[in-house]
């Protein structure tokens, strides 16, 4: 699997993360949960033939949408 290259306009989450960090140092503990994989599975999976994740690619996307979430919900103390 190989995301896209970061770029203007190219939605990239770890473009978003960057940002992040920037302001919050503490972002820096998304890196290890591989958000970059996010970008490639929501702009890739939308153009039918291009890509389809198979269930393992999907539950892991899953999985690491609900950490980042948790994560940001903690940092901005929504819960």
């Amino acid at each position: 699997m190989n995301p896209r290259p970061s770029g203007r306009g190219g939605g990239q989450i770890s473009d978003l993360l960057e940002l992040c960090i920037s302001i919050d140092k503490e972002f820096e503990t998304l890196r290890d949960m591989k958000i970059e994989k996010l970008t490639y599975y929501a702009v890739e999976s939308r153009y039918p033939g291009f890509y389809e994740p198979d269930l393992e690619d999907a539950q892991e996307a899953v999985l690491i949408a609900e950490k980042v979430r948790e994560s940001v919900i903690k940092k901005l103390k929504l819960s």
